[in-house]
């Protein structure tokens, strides 16, 4: 399974397919650090399928100057057309101009350049909605733009201009699906792996093989990794204490339909997330760098204690049959009784472990994957026939 057969990508990109099909221009902002090529390519593919003339442009193709309106009458022009458009309605309604257009490479332009294209996309949509005779067909303008571009050039959603921003999604369930496309052939590393690596990463799937590389190392290791991400994605030791001031380092469960305001900037350099499972919180990276481990810690605790504590569950009910404890509903067994009945028995030094991860996890502190693999050892013999 790949990032575009996500539930929730696939509802992105069909909303954006869908804009595309009814006329609507688009301007998708994606946050740095997201990988989303594949996405756009097919989109691209599917509007092909559905009949539409869809074609693309890179803006290098493009004559260095003139009027925005001449620039793109160049690049559709005919051999020997020599009179230019008056306005943006004229090439609106040339018969040869694409049904929808993307304009390619935006990522690698200038801010200016980028400011200017948001401003063209902008342009065509208002031209469009003042036409009084329709086009023939559809005529959308689409671009993938740096969620960097400063938000008072980002153009407001109108009758033919939609803006699409990459922002609650995908969920960190999804991250797991994704985890486990990808698993090793051992059980336990798969499992190790999947809700360690996916729980740190919150909506972030490139962090994902980054983190698979040191989910088996110390806390100190994986710390180390974690900041070595945000320096390679330019975010310094006082941007990222910032941005902790800002935001602070707690998950809010509530779902923002969009982005505050105040928090653009953090989520447009990438270091913002929000997904349904833990809320709106800042990248796990953002900690490391700022040093703020405690955070972190706490953070990866999270992680371990979705597949850890349903283990520690079926262990000590399996230990309880095993020593021949009875209890009732209103009567649960604590760990440290547990730990007093298996005194003397083959079952002493195994319960004792158990109760010390279990109260490390319980004060969050992290477990090691050796202390993991004796747990996920220990359960599957207690659970055999």
């Amino acid at each position: 399974m790949g990032l575009q057969q996500l539930p929730s990508v696939l509802r992105f990109t069909r909303r954006v397919l869908e804009d595309l099909l009814q006329g609507r221009s688009v301007l998708i902002l994606i946050p740095l650090g997201i990988a989303t090529e594949e996405l756009w390519s097919q989109i691209e593919e599917d509007l092909r399928q559905r009949g539409s003339r869809a074609r693309w442009l890179d803006p290098e193709d493009l004559p260095n100057s003139g009027p925005e309106l001449h620039r793109l009458w160049h690049w559709i022009k005919s051999l020997g057309e020599l009179i230019p458009p008056q306005d943006w309605g004229d090439l609106l309604c040339r018969p040869d101009w694409p049904e929808a257009l993307r304009i390619r490479g935006l990522e690698r332009c200038r801010p200016e350049e980028q400011i200017r294209w948001a401003q063209i996309i902008s342009s065509w949509a208002e031209a469009r909605k003042g036409m009084s005779t329709p086009p023939p067909g559809p005529r959308s303008l689409w671009a993938v733009m740096p969620a960097t571009l400063p938000l008072e050039h980002v153009p407001s959603n109108d009758v033919f201009l939609q803006v699409h921003q990459w922002w609650g999604f995908p969920s960190n369930l999804e991250l797991r699906w994704l985890c486990r496309e990808q698993s090793l052939s051992d059980p336990t590393e798969a499992l190790w792996v999947e809700h360690i690596s996916a729980g740190l990463a919150g909506s972030d799937p490139s962090l994902l093989l980054h983190l698979q590389e040191v989910v088996f190392d110390s806390f100190e290791t994986i710390c180390r990794r974690l900041s070595e991400i945000a320096e390679q994605r330019g975010w310094t030791a006082e941007e990222c204490a910032e941005w902790i001031e800002l935001v602070g380092s707690g998950a809010r469960p509530a779902y923002p339909e969009t982005i505050p305001p105040f928090l653009y900037p953090i989520w447009a350099r990438g270091a913002l997330m929000w997904t349904p499972e833990y809320g709106l919180e800042l990248h796990p990276a953002v900690l490391a760098r700022a040093g703020d481990l405690p955070s972190l810690q706490r953070r990866l605790v999270r992680a371990q204690a979705s597949l850890v504590w349903p283990i520690l569950v079926e262990i000590r009910q399996a230990l309880r049959k095993q020593l021949g404890i009875q209890e009732s509903a209103q009567d649960q067994l604590e760990w440290k009784d547990l730990a007093a009945c298996a005194a003397g028995t083959s079952f002493e030094t195994e319960v004792n472990q158990v109760r010390h991860i279990r109260n490390n996890l319980a004060h969050l502190r992290p477990l090691s994957w050796p202390q993991f693999r004796f747990l996920w050892s220990l359960y599957q013999r207690l659970a055999g026939p």
